[in-house]
């Protein structure tokens, strides 16, 4: 595949990072006990997410 590009220039040289988004504290949860349930909870994110940034 070859060398990474680089998509910037980055004057602190290879040791250049973007640290990742703050997501907030975690929760605990008890998760569903039907994958089902689990795919409904996150198909129902998804999609408010999905309609947020395309109203933005």
């Amino acid at each position: 595949m070859g060398v990474p590009v680089d998509r910037h220039p980055k004057p602190v040289g290879r040791t250049h990072f973007h640290p990742p988004p703050e997501a907030g504290p975690a929760v605990a949860t008890d998760p569903p006990g039907d994958y089902r349930d689990l795919l409904s909870i996150v198909t129902a994110f998804v999609t408010e997410r999905v309609e947020t940034l395309w109203s933005e």
